[in-house]
């Protein structure tokens, strides 16, 4: 398997005010011609803010990529997320699918729910299991 992946500095990109400007540019071979896109945009603390996909272009470095994800996160640890968003339909807004993370005195994330607060997913440590995540 073939595996780009590149990191750019963006100059102007839409969160150019927020962070160092940094994009890492991820492309896998679908078949054929076509490529699976992925970029990841950060803030200065390296966590995630948006994940972008595009899936099917023939060139990987012209892209029609649409938000995917935007992750928000916390300030009471290092690495603490407070909520994901996703985008499941082509309006490129991530308002589709909101879930909050919940975790143990540890920071581990141990659970996803959703809005109305019913668990979605749940975070098994390794020590216990082989995938270490259920989807329900």
């Amino acid at each position: 398997m073939v595996v780009l992946a590149n990191t750019y500095l963006c100059r102007n990109d839409p969160y150019g005010q927020a962070g160092l400007r940094r994009r890492i540019h991820k492309a896998t071979p679908k078949g054929g011609s076509e490529w699976h896109v992925w970029a990841y945009y950060y803030d200065t603390s390296w966590w995630v803010l948006e994940e972008q996909y595009d899936s099917g272009p023939s060139d990987p470095t012209e892209t029609n990529l649409q938000p995917n994800y935007q992750y928000v996160w916390g300030l009471r640890y290092i690495d603490a997320p407070v909520l994901r968003d996703e985008n499941i339909d082509d309006d490129n807004l991530c308002d589709d699918e909101r879930l909050f993370y919940l975790n143990d005195a540890n920071f581990n994330i141990t659970a996803l729910v959703n809005r109305s607060g019913t668990v979605v997913e749940r975070c098994i440590p390794a020590c216990l299991s082989k995938t270490g995540r259920y989807a329900l």
